[in-house]
């Protein structure tokens, strides 16, 4: 028994869906049809990773100086907390020798004049170490300079890499991408032509598969 012409038009629509897929599944349709120049490849790749290095050395001074910055600041307040104790041994030290010039015995004023000179040895003391106090703030402070000054190095260095790629892409145009061909001879079709074209043979074998029996043409 033959199959019917509605059973042989499926079977060629199926086939002809089938074929559509792989073509469309297996032919090249490159997205973009050119590519970037080696050298610019290269000048990308290298500025990238030359990049993460950057970020790597960027993270660890702006470590470096935000530590400086705060321990600079713990010893400008610890040299201020001196400093109040310097004033305050001072006028002890100033109002004890007063006193002591106005004692009205000679064992009173030495006393006050002892109590006089060990204010003024306090006095002297917090000043001393306010002074080294300042110190120690002054080079934490130059330290956060330094690393100030290499982190705006580390950033001008991106930038004229950056520049400098942008230059080398500039100067080398995109190449343009051979496509594919079969047999070295006929290009490719895209996916988007095999597709069409496979709606198109669907749609004459099933339009005269669905046509009305008095429209067909009889031969």
């Amino acid at each position: 028994m033959s199959p019917s012409p509605r059973s042989s038009a499926l079977a060629l629509v199926l086939l002809i869906s089938a074929a559509g897929a792989a073509m469309a599944a297996t032919t090249c349709n490159p997205p973009d049809p050119t590519v970037a120049a080696p050298q610019v490849i290269a000048a990308v790749a290298t500025h990238q990773a030359e990049s993460r290095v950057d970020a790597a050395q960027l993270l660890e001074l702006t470590v470096s100086r935000d530590s400086a910055i705060a321990a600079g600041l713990a010893w400008e307040r610890r040299s201020h907390v001196a400093e109040r104790q310097r004033d305050v041994a001072r006028a002890a030290s100033d109002s004890l020798a007063e006193r002591a010039a106005m004692a009205p015995t000679a064992a009173d004023s030495a006393t006050l004049y002892a109590g006089a000179y060990n204010a003024c040895r306090i006095s002297l003391d917090a000043a001393t170490l306010s002074c080294a106090q300042k110190d120690s703030a002054l080079l934490e402070e130059r330290s956060a300079r330094a690393d100030a000054e290499r982190i705006a190095a580390v950033n001008l260095r991106g930038q004229l890499r950056a520049d400098s790629v942008l230059a080398i892409a500039v100067s080398n145009p995109r190449v343009v991408q051979e496509r594919c061909r079969v047999a070295g001879l006929i290009p490719c079709p895209s996916r988007t032509v095999v597709l069409v074209g496979t709606a198109i043979a669907v749609h004459g074998v099933t339009a005269g598969w669905l046509r009305p029996p008095d429209l067909q043409l009889r031969w």
